[in-house]
């Protein structure tokens, strides 16, 4: 079998994001500039009206510590909400500047550190500027601010100390902070069980309740009036966001979840109305999603020893088993990618899964498939709704199907050195 080193894997990744990315550019170019389309023909981003938004929006409400009266920002957890807070110390264009600027020099740091090699100083440069900046996740992200950004902070840095310097504090220090900033990252518990650090995993658990407790009485109002409150927000946010109604569905723009793949296959569902039957729709989601990942993580505790492998099916949990999931949560692909391309497993389908690991990393705005109405006031919803989870369920298929019915020729779990 040809070995598809670290050299390859990057050089192809590079260029399906570098052909991708000018593709997109140039379709969408065509469509402003010769067709006279307007949005969202002429992006393959989010309306321009709203660029930055994700930060400018919550930054009185955080400012005041006050953000469960909000339906849309009031959904934030209480370890973002203190995170998010720290940011309106500073006059808000000024800390924007310092709020990207911490982040961009870190994930290129963070990149660097995985991509680099002395051996191919110019070509790995090369890469590291195009994977780095040329991605969809990443420049979604950026455009419109999201906290997410922080998230993939606190969580590579979780893999980093756990996997490359093996520090057990601070390991349990930054996947407490993602998990009690948006919870989901909770599905990484399932590596604390799986590599029997029961310690770690309680500790995990205690210091995110911690945090979130403390977080929680920080904000303006008494500590159970903010859970109620808190509570009632969600409850507001599925009506608008994962609910919606006929002709308007506010989370379904730009989403990569599976739910809104699902949605997207007509109002009704297996005969019933979806918003007569919407409670039943979400809790038959629910029991599913439940069901998958409980697969999932009984594979990986059971056969999976690979470690890109098992981070990657974890993130493609966590982006595919929401009922909302924006693209800017596809930034945490480049966790299991970082890994994949450093690994020192060698298999019949790392071209494969390189080449997954490059579509997903791509704009793919190329034709709206609905005429809903999403929180942009706009019909945008794209067929990257569709491809994203496509290809995230094909990538979790391919990786089970591998480890099933194929022997593995190197026992990895290793890493090069980084």
């Amino acid at each position: 079998m040809e070995i598809f080193d670290k050299s390859k894997k990057i050089n192809l990744i590079t260029k399906i994001i570098f052909i991708g990315f000018i593709t997109s550019v140039s379709f969408h170019l065509f469509c402003h500039n010769i067709l006279k389309l307007g949005y969202p023909y002429k992006t393959f981003l989010f309306a321009a009206h709203d660029r930055f938004n994700d930060f400018f929006n919550i930054y009185p409400l955080m400012k005041n510590l006050d953000p469960f009266h909000n339906i849309t920002f009031g959904t934030h957890f209480p370890v973002s909400i203190i995170i998010e807070y720290l940011w309106t110390l500073m006059d808000k264009k000024i800390s924007f500047i310092i709020y990207l600027f911490i982040f961009i020099t870190y994930y290129v740091y963070y990149n660097y550190k995985f991509i680099y090699s002395n051996s191919e100083k110019r070509q790995s440069i090369i890469s590291l500027i195009i994977i780095s900046f040329l991605s969809y996740p990443f420049i979604f992200a950026i455009d419109r601010g999201n906290i997410e950004i922080y998230l993939y902070l606190f969580l590579s840095l979780f893999f980093y100390f756990y996997y490359i310097k093996k520090n057990e504090i601070l390991s349990i220090v930054f996947l407490s902070i993602a998990i009690g900033m948006k919870l989901f990252p909770a599905v990484f518990l399932v590596i604390l069980f799986k590599d029997k650090q029961y310690k770690q995993l309680f500790l995990t658990i205690v210091v995110t309740i911690v945090l979130s407790i403390g977080s929680l009485s920080l904000v303006s109002g008494a500590l159970l009036d903010n859970i109620k409150l808190f509570i009632s927000v969600l409850s507001n946010y599925s009506q608008l966001y994962i609910i919606g109604s006929p002709g308007h569905a506010a989370g379904l723009g730009f989403n990569n979840s599976l739910f809104g793949f699902i949605r997207l296959a007509g109002p009704n569902i297996y005969m019933l109305n979806y918003y007569n039957n919407a409670e039943i729709v979400l809790r038959a989601y629910l029991i599913f999603s439940l069901f998958f990942f409980s697969l999932i993580s009984l594979y990986i505790l059971l056969k999976e020893n690979v470690l890109w492998k098992q981070i990657a099916l974890l993130v493609f949990c966590m982006n595919l088993l929401p009922y909302v999931s924006a693209d800017y949560k596809l930034i945490h692909i480049y966790i299991p990618l970082l890994f994949f391309l450093i690994s020192k497993e060698n298999s019949s389908f790392d071209r494969l899964y390189a080449f997954l690991f490059g579509f997903l990393l791509i704009p793919k705005a190329y034709y709206i498939i609905s005429k809903m109405i999403t929180d942009s006031g706009r019909a945008d919803i794209n067929i990257g709704v569709i491809l994203n989870p496509l290809l995230m369920i094909s990538f979790c298929m391919l990786i089970i199907w591998e480890g099933l019915f194929y022997k593995k020729e190197i026992n990895s779990g290793m890493v090069a050195k980084v």
